[in-house]
């Protein structure tokens, strides 16, 4: 997990915290990588919010694990066995209680696209005191229907180190 600094007065947060969570395929860089007036992450923390930026396991952020291998010095299949359910039931809840426990936030604004959206909807409507710590739920490009996970593409970056 990362955050986002602000520009002109960086640790003074105005606002309530804000996860930014991405979606299939990517990372929290997705929300900082354009023009500081052109990243969702930056805008925010300028305007005074407290930005977290959330990373879904086996990205390039969260290759650890407490006792396998996921990264090509010593892959353990065990790494990549996982679905969008432990991401919902386990990943967002640790961030979520993270965020809140750092930060002393009776609740934090979750923003998803895609994945994370999936995500958040699933732990949401399973884990009603997950969901009373969000006060709101920004969903872009919301996903309704998980399908097709068995496309050649998904065969192929299962074998990927």
């Amino acid at each position: 997990m990362h955050t986002a600094e602000q520009g002109p007065c960086p640790g003074t947060w105005e606002k309530p915290p804000v996860l930014l969570q991405h979606g299939l395929i990517d990372s929290a860089a997705t929300w900082v990588m354009n023009m500081p007036k052109q990243s969702l992450g930056f805008v925010l923390a300028d305007q005074g919010y407290d930005v977290w930026l959330g990373n879904n396991r086996g990205n390039s952020y969260s290759m650890e694990h407490e006792r396998l291998q996921g990264n090509s010095n010593g892959r353990d299949e065990g790494f990549w066995d996982f679905s969008w359910d432990e991401m919902a039931e386990y990943d967002l809840p640790a961030e979520i209680n993270y965020v809140h426990k750092t930060t002393g936030a009776q609740t934090l604004s979750y923003i998803s696209h895609s994945q994370g959206t999936a995500q958040g909807f699933a732990a949401f409507s399973e884990n009603p005191e997950l969901a009373r710590k969000v006060g709101v739920h920004v969903a872009l490009a919301p996903v309704a229907f998980v399908g097709s996970t068995d496309s050649a593409l998904f065969q192929v970056a299962s074998y990927l180190p």
